[in-house]
């Protein structure tokens, strides 16, 4: 249950006033409102105030819903971004439209306020898990092959080039990008985005997480660990290990290995 507000920015568009003043009222306490009358305006504030989460009526002036949809939706640099739709027309080519254009969320009027407002704590909760996940600190497994968010298929593909490629040190943010199929500048927004990680740093981050992993299964020498995530340099990558987790190679290595020793004590032991 949502009982505080949170740091989540929505953008409200819809050209009926007393709708959109009735939806602000009800969703001010928990978010940041921006709102505006047309699809048009969406566009420009998207891009200038950069909302979390849209919620918008179909039926609009200048740019319809499912326009303003099919617009951010197909932009690499805002199709993260989840939309709910809102609609008086309860037509199943409605919702099909609504589907196909990858909204997340669908309402009919008069729709039931607090489902709506579950919606939209789910999306935004959703996205802010994967954020964790891939941020410096989270528990990122390299051979995960699916992540569960609206973004799983970009970030499924970002992990599987970081995995194939881990070992080559000439793995970079233009290389990825040209392995994804997407600008260098699009790339970088949207993964900043969705891990508030530069597409450098995320892979640098990947590498250090594998090697944290190899560490723990005592799989290797330091220096080959370092060399088999991608790193020339064993003194570059302790410096970086050391910014990542607080302490060297080393005493991360040696901690492993004492944690391994103690729970087969432990084993032998029953």
């Amino acid at each position: 249950k949502i009982r505080k507000k949170t740091k989540f920015k929505i953008l409200i568009a819809d050209d009926d006033n007393p709708m959109r003043q009735y939806l602000k009222q009800e969703l001010k306490d928990y978010y940041k409102i921006i709102e505006c009358s047309n699809g048009k305006d969406a566009l420009e504030l998207v891009h200038q105030q950069k909302p979390d989460l849209i919620l918008s009526d179909v039926v609009m002036p200048a740019i319809d819903g499912v326009a303003l949809c099919r617009k951010l939706k197909s932009n690499p640099a805002t199709s993260h971004l989840p939309i709910v739709l809102i609609t008086s027309k309860a037509q199943n080519e409605d919702l099909l439209n609504a589907l196909d254009v990858g909204a997340d969320a669908y309402f009919v009027k008069p729709f039931n306020l607090e489902l709506l407002k579950r919606n939209i704590f789910n999306l935004l909760n959703n996205r802010e898990r994967i954020k964790i996940k891939y941020s410096p600190g989270g528990n990122i497994n390299v051979e995960e092959k699916k992540v569960p968010s609206a973004d799983d298929a970009l970030m499924n593909r970002i992990m599987q080039v970081i995995e194939l490629r881990l070992s080559d040190p000439k793995l970079n943010a233009e290389d990825l990008s040209k392995e994804i199929g997407m600008s260098r500048v699009h790339l970088f927004r949207k993964l900043k985005k969705i891990t508030g990680q530069s597409p450098s740093d995320f892979i640098k981050n990947i590498r250090l997480q594998k090697a944290a992993q190899l560490l723990e299964g005592n799989k290797g020498f330091i220096k080959e660990v370092a060399f088999e995530v991608g790193f020339t340099s064993l003194s570059y990558f302790s410096r970086c290990f050391h910014e990542f987790y607080g302490m060297k190679p080393s005493e991360y290595n040696r901690g492993a290995i004492s944690e391994k020793r103690k729970n087969e004590s432990v084993a032998l032991s029953f």
